[in-house]
């Protein structure tokens, strides 16, 4: 039951764990962009946007020439130290060198070995990345396409059915495959984008501003966002009737008023139909998701209770993973952004994408995942010292919360 209950917060621990333990493991490398989208941002409408990454080529993408992915062990703490080799033959990290004085920047030209300070943040930001996970993945079918167009079908994006059949070999047709279909509305993709500018300021006297922090605040405010535009809407839903399942009044213990209100949620998820099979919705793989409060309290009652009264209480095997969803807050000096969570007494009781046999109505297409994008020229007009802009572009197609998901009223605990 340890694996039951996942969070951010565990996924995080979890991978810089395994990240700083030494054992090491494979690291997708983050895109890194020349600055096409870097200060026009916020003047450049989303289908300008679109268009303009619509059209770029491996050629636009630093690092191109760099594998997907790198197996990194942890010992170097992250990405400005680990050691590369130099023009001048010596072999060393970024942070080394700078505070050697080999690596220097003078006016608008950038050093020789610019190449590597561009590899270093970018084996920074994606260990950084790899270390906070979101909890979204979870519930929905993610793929990852970077041909898809502004505005897709959901049919494009659900699992391919393959039938084998006996064939007699003289020239009988065979059965094609298909999309399993299901969805016929359309969802488009959108840009969403954040910056971050050094200014002269910055430079001279706030010296704990470091690549490090920039990276560790930008993977935050990605992960909270994506996990918002995926869990809000499921919280967010109008539930009435056959979709909720209200708190049991059979039991003593508020274990087992726990317990009991998890089996009615069970038996009243499994009274549904599936919109496209018509058949009775198998409920043997369900995910919940709660709050920080209520989600350990599920964890514990779902392993099984003692026999009370000759009454037995076996363990909710069908539950396989219980999320706890909590607020995030991320602050700046005057703009602060808040993504709610759960709320306590309240739970949703969820059949995964992956757990559904044909459309599950609950897909995220990704046209890119996150690009950074590094303008290291200063500018002379505002004293800009160097400029970066973070962003990622996908859609979500949600439209399965309203067959797949139980909200659940729990009892008072």
């Amino acid at each position: 039951m340890d694996n039951l209950l996942v969070s951010r917060k565990i996924l995080k621990a979890k991978n810089n764990e395994k990240l700083m333990s030494g054992k090491g493991g494979a690291v997708k490398l983050v895109d890194f962009s020349k600055p096409l989208l870097s200060g026009r941002l916020n003047n450049m409408s989303q289908e300008a946007k679109f268009d303009m990454i619509k059209n770029m080529t491996a050629g636009d993408m630093m690092g191109s020439n760099m594998t997907p992915s790198f197996s990194y062990s942890g010992k170097y703490g992250g990405g400005f130290y680990v050691p590369m080799q130099w023009s001048d033959g010596s072999t060393e990290g970024v942070y080394d060198r700078i505070v050697s004085g080999k690596f220097q920047m003078a006016a608008n030209t950038l050093p020789v070995d610019w190449a590597n300070l561009w590899d270093a943040i970018r084996i920074d930001v994606s260990v950084r990345k790899a270390a906070i996970g979101t909890v979204r993945q979870f519930i929905y079918n993610i793929t990852t396409n970077p041909n898809f167009t502004r505005t897709i079908n959901p049919t494009e994006i659900t699992p391919i059915g393959i039938i084998f059949e006996e064939n007699t070999g003289h020239g009988q047709a065979v059965t094609q495959g298909e999309t399993t279909g299901g969805g016929y509305d359309s969802i488009t993709i959108l840009i969403y984008a954040a910056g971050f500018t050094f200014d002269l300021i910055a430079d001279l006297f706030d010296l704990t501003i470091t690549p490090e922090r920039i990276a560790d605040a930008v993977m935050v405010g990605e992960d909270a966002l994506k996990d918002d535009n995926a869990i809000a809407p499921i919280i967010a839903y109008g539930y009435g009737g056959a979709d909720q399942t209200a708190a049991s009044a059979v039991g003593t213990l508020r274990q087992e008023l726990l317990y009991n209100t998890l089996i009615d949620a069970l038996d009243d998820l499994g009274n549904r139909d599936h919109p496209v099979t018509d058949r009775k919705l198998n409920t043997s793989n369900v995910i919940i998701l709660a709050s920080p409060f209520d989600a350990p309290h599920i964890v514990q009652v779902s392993g099984g209770l003692p026999s009370t009264n000759e009454v037995s209480y076996p363990a909710l095997s069908q539950i396989k993973q219980v999320i706890s969803y909590d607020d995030e807050i991320i602050k700046q000096r005057v703009l602060t952004e808040t993504y709610s969570g759960v709320t306590a007494g309240t739970a949703y009781m969820i059949i995964p994408a992956s757990a559904l046999p044909s459309a599950g109505y609950m897909e995220i297409a990704v046209k890119r995942d996150l690009v950074v994008e590094v303008d290291t020229q200063p500018d002379v007009k505002t004293l800009t010292q160097e400029q970066r802009a973070y962003w990622f572009a996908e859609a979500i197609w949600s439209e399965g919360i309203q067959y797949f998901i139980q909200e659940i009223t729990l009892p008072t605990w």
